[in-house]
């Protein structure tokens, strides 16, 4: 994603904050991932150096990885945040791109996703204050139910996913494969509940279609002996 920068550095514009979280030294780490996809930069050659920290300039877009012994340059308050936090404050100034210094949004929205039993998706743009309202009348929304805004978002861009999807036998197969997606992104222990007991309301045809796509994957022994056991071949 390509954002607005404000200054080339890594000390452009007093900006820094500097995140701290455990598995942060790892280059598989997920964060990594979102900071490319929201259009950060790893700062010129700055490379990795397994620490568990990194400084992110907000204005200039880049960040650099902790650097054993070396204080690469001042962050906000001198002190560090979790990778949730940083990702809160950054969703704040986000929610301003494109407005002016002193504008403000006209109007507070979201967007509400339904699915009807086809599996078809449709968007729904209401204010927060009636978003409020609809979680007060309704039940705390699911991981499924979280996780369609990404589905819609990013995983159906790609055809062979869309195809994937759309051709799954019925609704819970669909549960299904978005939970599988989430997960390979995110393995959380919650992601992991959901899709365990998603998987136990699957039927034969259910089974017979994720193995059909599941390649060379781990999970295709698991698949088979699941299509055995319902009587499958």
């Amino acid at each position: 994603m390509e954002r607005k920068t404000l200054g080339e550095g890594i000390g452009s514009g007093k900006a820094v904050i500097l995140v701290k979280e455990k598995g942060l030294g790892k280059r598989e780490h997920p964060f990594w991932k979102w900071l490319k996809k929201e259009g950060f930069h790893l700062w010129g050659w700055h490379g990795h150096y397994g620490m568990d920290w990194v400084f992110i300039n907000l204005n200039s877009m880049v960040y650099a990885p902790g650097m054993p012994g070396i204080k690469v340059v001042e962050s906000i308050r001198e002190h560090a945040v979790t990778i949730e936090e940083f990702k809160t404050i950054w969703g704040i100034f986000t929610r301003y791109e494109g407005l002016s210094v002193l504008e403000m949004p006209k109007k507070d929205a979201v967007i509400a996703l339904a699915q009807d039993p086809d599996g078809k998706i449709t968007e729904h743009e209401m204010t927060v204050d009636e978003a409020k309202r609809l979680l007060e009348k309704e039940k705390t929304p699911t991981v499924l139910e979280i996780v369609r805004d990404r589905l819609v978002q990013e995983w159906l861009k790609n055809p062979h996913w869309r195809e994937y999807y759309e051709k799954a036998p019925s609704e819970k197969c669909r549960d299904v494969i978005m939970l599988e997606f989430l997960y390979s992104e995110e393995e959380t222990e919650e992601v992991e509940e959901a899709l365990s007991a998603a998987e136990k309301e699957l039927g034969l045809e259910d089974w017979q279609h994720l193995y059909r796509w599941c390649g060379n994957s781990p999970e295709k022994k698991r698949i088979h002996d699941r299509i055995v056991a319902l009587g499958g071949e």
